[in-house]
């Protein structure tokens, strides 16, 4: 019955069922077996109120703890410019030492120019906050900007090491490759088919059903993607091949569109 409870309510209030494995839910359903019955069920203004206020108090508490390991193990600062999809944009700061990272703080820039001098502030300020004595690193992007940025900030600090992403360098380098001859036509034929398939939902829901589940769709920003789509479509290309040339596809409208007809005859 407390399974069938549970999940009525994780159901109910769209907690997806792999959150029960969480362990901090593991341990709320444990320290409310050791109350037993009877227990007063928690109120959303506690919740968000003094029981906020204590975790927020105990997790400074467990980061005050990791800051002593610091001089010993070393700071390496992480720091990202993130843009949503309402066009703010974030900085945010991470640290990592001692096998442990845990997010900083972040600033909202959404009216700042993002330029080296900006940059160098924050960042500086930030090493300044940590201790300039126990930055080994600091990791960025490796944009214009930042460069320009942590060029200045290892001059005044020469102990410190900056470090490019490793991740947004392999993502700029797959950039350059794509432009040359030999990947360029490949690639823009690649993105061309995905946008078909995905551009209409009936022939999506055909493709999915066909070939049994999702393509990895290219990013105009992740230029990895376009080769990751090449891939999940070649290991499927058998099915492809099936369904394109299918009499159920070949009555559908998309069919006779280029795009269509095309690929069903290639």
């Amino acid at each position: 019955m407390i399974g069938r409870a549970w999940a009525k309510a994780c159901h109910a209030i769209g907690i997806p069922g792999r959150k029960v494995d969480d362990p901090y839910f593991k341990a709320a359903i444990m320290e409310t077996q050791k109350q037993g019955v009877g227990i007063k069920i928690p109120t959303v203004r506690e919740i968000d109120g003094k029981y906020l206020d204590e975790n927020v108090k105990e997790t400074e508490k467990e980061i005050e703890k990791w800051k002593m390991e610091w001089d010993e193990c070393g700071v390496t600062l992480m720091c990202d410019s993130w843009t949503g999809p309402m066009r703010n944009s974030m900085i945010i700061f991470l640290v990592y030492s001692g096998g442990t990272m845990y997010f900083l703080k972040s600033i909202d820039a959404t009216d700042k120019v993002q330029d080296h001098q900006y940059l160098l502030k924050e960042i500086k300020a930030v090493v300044l906050k940590v201790g300039y004595e126990n930055v080994v690193q600091v990791v960025t992007d490796n944009g214009s900007n930042y460069k320009k940025a942590c060029e200045l900030l290892v001059e005044e600090y020469p102990h410190i090491a900056w470090q490019p992403c490793l991740a947004h360098t392999i993502n700029l380098m797959l950039k350059d490759i794509g432009k040359w001859d030999e990947h360029a036509a490949c690639i823009k034929s690649a993105q061309d088919i995905c946008s078909w398939l995905y551009n209409s939902n009936s022939l999506h829901s055909m493709m999915r059903q066909a070939i049994g589940e999702e393509l990895v769709k290219w990013n105009a920003t992740r230029f990895g993607t376009n080769y990751m789509f090449l891939e999940s479509m070649f290991k499927k290309k058998d099915q492809f091949m099936v369904w394109l040339m299918s009499p159920e596809f070949r009555r559908t409208r998309h069919f006779n569109t280029e795009m269509g007809s095309t690929h069903s005859t290639a």
